[in-house]
């Protein structure tokens, strides 16, 4: 029989469930390889970033829906209740963990809510961005910043501008800048100092750049969580590629603009592109769906710019790094770079407009 619908008549049989899956598969070597290498220093910031991720959106989810507001106002405040157990000088060690067991708790309760994942790679993607020596209630309250100011304060999933574990990121890091330009394992550059590659390249110490492609690739200690392998986050990203969960022209846009910025500043092209959070923002982060621009022209363009604020933050700003501010400056210029490259309507010429008419 013959059945009459309105458009789209295709349909794609991948969900927001599936492409968030594939993208915590491809995130989930690097994260435990930092855990192997790192210790429960990365495994607790881990933890505490994704559960309470997934707990602020179930608790925002309950009192915007109106569900269970009287339980839901009562988890809010044991989960924001329990960090002051920090003061009490027997338990200071053990609150994470009771925070992290109150929050399954919480979700235990909250069951029946419909988990789409993206609180889960939210809260991941924020701890490979924080060091692994933070105390464990920044991640808490870097994620309470994620979901609720940088993606359910615009109306959740899909309406959010920026990227939302970025967001966090840089509040944390205006908050708390003690923690988040501390805190690292000794790195691969040079053992008598603790500092990033990057800190160290930019201050011109260290040993020569050229001598730290392999640790940098495979087992840099000395920078954030998501920072232990270059070579894990390009595999991830290229499997994220082969599924077709994310679209390759803004990591390759991205990461080739590093390079000839690089070059042309007589700057070792393969060292920025391996060192700090170039391939973790190029991969997995700027290719969010939400905050990167639709058609291919765009996303080329929005590759570019990534890639040269990036580069100029690295070589003439104060701090080591730029990848936050530059994918944040570009995802408020997504909607712009839409307008202004929305491809010709198929079978439509606009005609000019002559008189005012």
């Amino acid at each position: 029989m013959l059945k009459v619908t309105s458009s789209p008549h295709i349909r794609a049989q991948e969900n927001t469930r599936y492409l968030m899956r594939w993208v915590l598969i491809a995130l989930a070597p690097s994260a435990l390889y930092s855990v192997y290498l790192i210790g429960t220093n990365a495994l607790s910031v881990i933890l505490v970033s994704v559960l309470s991720c997934l707990g602020v959106e179930v608790i925002w989810h309950n009192l915007r829906d109106g569900k269970h507001v009287s339980r839901t106002w009562w988890e809010l405040v044991f989960l924001l209740a329990i960090p002051l157990l920090g003061m009490v000088p027997a338990l200071g060690a053990f609150v994470q963990w009771i925070e992290c067991v109150a929050i399954l708790v919480v979700l235990w309760f909250e069951r029946e809510h419909r988990f789409d994942g993206s609180a889960a790679v939210t809260g991941l993607l924020l701890a490979m961005v924080l060091p692994p020596m933070i105390p464990w209630w920044v991640p808490f309250f870097g994620a309470i910043l994620a979901i609720a100011i940088g993606k359910e304060i615009f109306g959740g999933l899909g309406y959010n501008v920026f990227n939302p574990a970025l967001v966090a990121r840089a509040a944390l890091l205006i908050s708390w800048p003690r923690y988040l330009t501390a805190g690292w394992f000794k790195p691969v550059v040079d053992a008598s100092t603790s500092a990033t590659p990057l800190v160290l390249f930019k201050n011109r110490l260290g040993a020569e750049v050229s001598a730290v492609y392999g640790p940098l690739l495979f087992s840099n200690t000395g920078g954030c969580i998501g920072e232990v392998s270059a070579f894990l986050l390009l595999l991830g990203g290229l499997v994220l590629a082969w599924k077709k969960v994310i679209h390759v022209e803004i990591p390759l846009a991205y990461l080739g603009t590093m390079a000839v910025f690089a070059a042309l500043a007589h700057n070792d092209p393969i060292f920025h592109l391996l060192a700090g959070g170039a391939m973790l923002g190029a991969w997995f982060m700027a290719t969010d769906y939400v905050t990167s621009p639709l058609t291919t022209k765009g996303r080329i363009l929005f590759g570019v710019g990534c890639g040269f604020i990036t580069m100029l933050l690295r070589l003439y700003g104060k701090a080591p790094e730029g990848v936050t501010y530059a994918i944040l400056f570009m995802n408020m210029l997504t909607p712009l770079i839409d307008r202004s490259l929305r491809p010709r309507v198929y079978g439509h010429i606009a005609k000019p407009v002559r008189g005012g008419k």
